[in-house]
């Protein structure tokens, strides 16, 4: 009885321990995953900043308070 109950406390240390080693293992992976995007982000950044300039502008050419629609004649 006792052998039995000192054989499933060291299964269940060595369950609790490999996942521990795996969710450190997650955190790095995702880790090494957001600095390998960085500088893909940074090469696209002149682009978007080209967009976000025309929608600037475009957004600047509305004028803030609506004209009235025209009368027809």
């Amino acid at each position: 009885m006792v052998e039995a109950l000192k054989q499933e406390v060291a299964d269940v240390r060595d369950k609790m321990l490999r996942t521990l080693a795996e969710m450190e293992n997650l955190r790095k992976r995702t880790s090494r995953k957001s600095r390998t995007r960085e500088p893909t982000a940074s090469r696209l950044c002149p682009r978007r900043a080209r967009h976000r300039d025309n929608l600037q502008r475009a957004l600047d050419a509305v004028p803030a308070k609506p004209r009235p629609p025209p009368i027809p004649v």
